[in-house]
């Protein structure tokens, strides 16, 4: 029975390790995604920006992940704006 726990360990380990490498895989595959996604759709910030207090500049391009979060805040302001709160 010792054995049979003991080869049911390393195997659960393996599973587990690998379960971790792929994971590691995914995350970097959408990182990637994400990015370029975001390259394709050639989004700017508005020239309000500095008003609504984002950390991007006027027309500079969204390129990335943390930029398309700064830019959320953007169109939620305009949209709180369009609908009157």
């Amino acid at each position: 029975m010792s054995k049979l726990f003991r080869w049911g360990g390393y195997f659960a380990s393996a599973v587990l390790i690998a379960f971790g490498a792929g994971s590691v895989v995914a995350g970097g595959l959408g990182f990637v995604e994400v990015r370029d996604a975001i390259a394709r759709e050639h989004i700017t910030a508005t020239p309000d920006a500095a008003e609504i207090g984002v950390d991007l500049e006027p027309g500079e391009a969204i390129t990335t992940g943390a930029e398309a979060k700064e830019f959320s805040e953007i169109i939620r302001t305009h949209a709180l704006e369009a609908t009157g709160g």
